[in-house]
Order: C-alpha cells, then sequence, then structure tokens
C-alpha cells in the first residue's frame, strides 16, 4: 500500500492521492470548474477574445450565437452543393425540412424533458453537449405528425432503435 502525497492517508498503488486530496488538487489547478465539471479551458490556450466570448454564451446551448441557427433556403442550397449535392436543399438528410421547423414545438410541448428517462434539457446539454433529440415513433422519417414525434436523449433513442416493436407500443401509448 503506499501513502496519499498530501495527506498520508493509505491508497491504492494505482494514484498518488486519496479521493479527497485529489479532488481538492482538481479544483485548486481548474481541471474541474466551481459546479464539479470537467473544466473546457483546461489544458488549452485560447486567445482573450474567445475566452470573453465562451463566458459570455457558453460553449453551447441556446445563448450561444450559432445555436439554432436558421439557413436560408440560398445557404441551405450552397450547403447541399458543398457536399455533393445537386443543390436541393436537404437532400444530403434523411430528414425533411418539416422536421426541422416541427423539432422546437416537439421538445417545446414535452418540456424539454426525455419521455422515457426524464433527463431535461440542461442535464442532457451538460452530459452530451446538445439538445435532446426528437425521435420518430413509427420510424418513418417522412411522417412528421406531431403524434408520431417524441423528445428523447440521446441514449433512450439509440436505445430506442432496437427491438423496434417494443418502443413502439411504449411511445404510442405516452
Amino acid at each position: 500500500m503506499k501513502q496519499c502525497i498530501d495527506c498520508g492517508k493509505e491508497i491504492l498503488d494505482v494514484s498518488t492521492r486519496c479521493y479527497s486530496c485529489s479532488m481538492k488538487y482538481k479544483y485548486k489547478t481548474g481541471i474541474l470548474n466551481s459546479k464539479g465539471i470537467y473544466n473546457p479551458f483546461y489544458g488549452k490556450h485560447h486567445s482573450q477574445k474567445t475566452i470573453e466570448k465562451i463566458k459570455k454564451y457558453g460553449n453551447n446551448g441556446k445563448k450561444n450565437g450559432m445555436f439554432g441557427k436558421i439557413h436560408s433556403l440560398q445557404a441551405r442550397k450552397n450547403m447541399s452543393i458543398s457536399h455533393g449535392g445537386t443543390g436541393i436543399p436537404y437532400e444530403n438528410t434523411d430528414y425533411s425540412y418539416t422536421y426541422f421547423k416541427l423539432r422546437d414545438n416537439i421538445l417545446e410541448r414535452d418540456n424539454y424533458i426525455c419521455q422515457n428517462c426524464g433527463m431535461t434539457q440542461e442535464e442532457h446539454l451538460t452530459v452530451y453537449g446538445r439538445d435532446l433529440e426528437v425521435h420518430h415513433i413509427d420510424y418513418n422519417k417522412n411522417n412528421n405528425i406531431e403524434n408520431n414525434l417524441i423528445s428523447l436523449c440521446k441514449q433512450c433513442n439509440i436505445r430506442a432503435n432496437y427491438n423496434r416493436d417494443y418502443w413502439k407500443n411504449i411511445f404510442f401509448k405516452k
């Protein structure tokens, strides 16, 4: 058995500090921020302008200046062409334009909560760094009626793609 280099407690041979001293070290050095989340600035060298921008808007979420940016029809055509398409908007995705218009309404209808496990939008942003997902209950990406769409977290959406008949029944009941 080894001893913690800070307090002298006995620890496993694989580490140099006990858990409490390790956490104190991480807070002190900036590896963890005040909320206990790994600090996005740690080990990165950002310009002062970038640091101010991230402090103001955050790395993601609705306060970010690029969050939910709606592109013009011409911008969509240009993106299609730049991704090897013919210039038809949304041709490089399985989802239609209607789906993207309805997506925010579905999240709002479901109070920004995963309808399977109860994870909130804020928790999802913290864990996955992006918004909750909107799932097609009947797995038909062209069926964009509101009764066929449900808000799910990333993990529940992945899980719902296996044993589809089971999940169809669960989600249609909700």
